[in-house]
């Protein structure tokens, strides 16, 4: 199973317990990604904490793009959102502004 986890307000909220239950997640067999709404250029404090423990390369920065168009893009098909602002997960500028279009 695909979890994306959000950064902000979800992890943040409590990184000890995300830090607990991301290991055991993973040890079930299930993949564990980041997907946050901030850019690449804010991506120094989601590497350093969360990124330790799912992997950079399972960190992903959409920004402000939908979350679910921006994993479908990168070929991952997420199964289980966790999200403060599930709103985020089918609505971004892509949906917004930019007519569907992706930027990765």
């Amino acid at each position: 199973m695909n979890i994306g986890l959000d950064f902000d307000h979800t992890y943040t909220r409590d990184p000890a317990m995300w830090d607990m239950l991301i290991p055991q997640i993973q040890a079930r067999g299930h993949t564990v990604y980041c997907v946050t709404g901030r850019t690449h250029g804010e991506s120094h404090n989601v590497l350093v904490t969360l990124g330790k423990i799912v992997g950079e390369d399972h960190c992903y920065f959409t920004s402000k793009q939908s979350k679910d168009n921006y994993m479908l893009a990168n070929s991952i098909k997420i199964d289980v959102w966790i999200d403060d602002n599930p709103i985020l997960i089918t609505s971004g500028l892509d949906t917004e502004l930019n007519d569907g279009k992706i930027y990765l």
